[in-house]
């Protein structure tokens, strides 16, 4: 009698371990993982910025203005170097002075938003699908990072309230 597996056999093994990682993988659903990486970065870039800003306001009385705020916050010492969002992640051409973050200022300077897209299923959902956009954003109003969902050319702006 012959010892080993009969090619059919071992067919049949490949068959089921095909089957069993293409579930796995599915289940896993790396696209996602990745934008959850990236979203996490997105989210600390986001308290970065918003503590540095926080830190420009207690030394100037005031925050940056809209169109100067990414010099301002790097020159001023507040920042080394200006984080960069992930790839995938523009904001539509919202960005002010190529920081890929959006940042919004009131007429009296004394309130500011900061924002950036979040892409994964998890705040996707909370938004109902790919439109309206997921947002990130920072209010120094409530002094608290939090989501909410608007368009991609309506970001978060002063006086935006937290929505998750």
């Amino acid at each position: 009698m012959r010892s080993g597996f009969t090619l059919i056999e071992l067919l049949v093994v490949l068959g089921v371990l095909a089957t069993v990682s293409s579930g796995v993988v599915a289940m896993i659903d790396p696209i996602d993982k990745l934008r959850q990486a990236n979203d996490a970065k997105v989210i600390n870039d986001v308290a970065q910025v918003a503590t540095a800003l926080q830190a420009y306001a207690a030394q100037n009385a005031l925050y940056p203005d809209q169109a100067t705020w990414f010099s301002d916050l790097t020159s001023s010492g507040e920042l080394v170097v200006f984080p960069t969002p992930p790839t995938p992640f523009g904001t539509g051409g919202l960005t002010h002075n190529n920081s890929g973050y959006v940042y919004s200022v009131n007429g009296s300077f004394d309130e500011v938003v900061v924002a950036g897209k979040v892409l994964a299923k998890k705040f996707r959902n909370s938004c109902g699908g790919l439109t309206p956009v997921a947002w990130w954003f920072w209010n120094s109003a409530n002094g608290r990072g939090c989501g909410m969902c608007a368009t991609e050319v309506a970001p978060p702006a002063i006086g935006t309230t937290c929505v998750w």
